[in-house]
């Protein structure tokens, strides 16, 4: 089966990736982190030139001629197809007729239309929801706030998070935050150790609460733990 996922958002597009794979296999991964470094999961995107060349595409063909290592399926994603060259799209094209039953290829783009015509009609198009950048927006200026605040006026929140039962949003919306702040420092060439930390004592505070942790004890411990500045 290949995916065609169109949407503007690349944020949007990005988690309805997440979600397929998710249906296929019954995982929960939440981020692209969580597939990376796995073996079924085979990922191109643009180079430093902004395009995905006939190299990556041919790359993408000889890596999924394996059968699955860990899972029933394997994956090829390509992030931002429309970057793809006329001559990696036609390659693409001998990997869509040749690719067995359990190879799944899921491809993003921002415009259909730059995609091949014989690409297309070989696609499972998927339209996600109206983009969620609005959304997205309004949670990266309410993390803003949260991280402003004093400590007591942190504890305050959390306690009101806790009683909307709205922490795993919470802390996907920190990680995100932090994320993009450390991405931000490494293009700038600057430090990111602290980010890192962050985005540390984030992961394990998820973790902690899969693992049935208090979650306002666990969200409390971030409040004090957490360096914006």
């Amino acid at each position: 089966m290949t995916y065609l996922i169109i949407n503007t958002d690349e944020y949007v597009a990005i988690k309805e990736v997440i979600n397929l794979i998710n249906s296929y296999i019954g995982a929960s991964f939440k981020e692209p982190e969580d597939i990376l470094d796995k073996p079924d999961f085979h990922i191109v995107q643009p180079g430093e030139k902004g395009n995905i060349t006939i190299e990556q595409s041919k790359e993408l063909q000889r890596n999924i001629i394996y059968t699955p290592f860990e899972n029933q399926y394997q994956f090829g994603i390509i992030l931002n197809a429309e970057s793809m060259t006329q001559e990696a799209q036609n390659s693409l094209l001998k990997t869509l007729e040749e690719k067995e039953e359990n190879t799944i290829l899921i491809l993003t783009t921002n415009n259909e239309k730059s995609v091949l015509e014989t690409i297309l009609s070989r696609c499972t198009r998927i339209y996600p929801k109206q983009s969620k950048s609005n959304n997205i927006q309004k949670g990266y200026f309410e993390i803003e706030q949260f991280l402003e605040k004093q400590i007591y006026e942190k504890i305050s929140q959390v306690e009101e998070i806790v009683k909307e039962d709205n922490v795993q949003n919470f802390l996907d919306e920190l990680i995100r935050y932090f994320k993009e702040k450390y991405e931000e420092k490494i293009f700038n060439n600057e430090s990111y150790t602290k980010e890192l930390k962050n985005l540390e004592i984030l992961r394990e505070a998820k973790f902690r609460i899969e693992k049935n942790v208090n979650k306002k004890v666990a969200l409390e411990h971030i409040c004090f733990q957490i360096d914006k500045d």
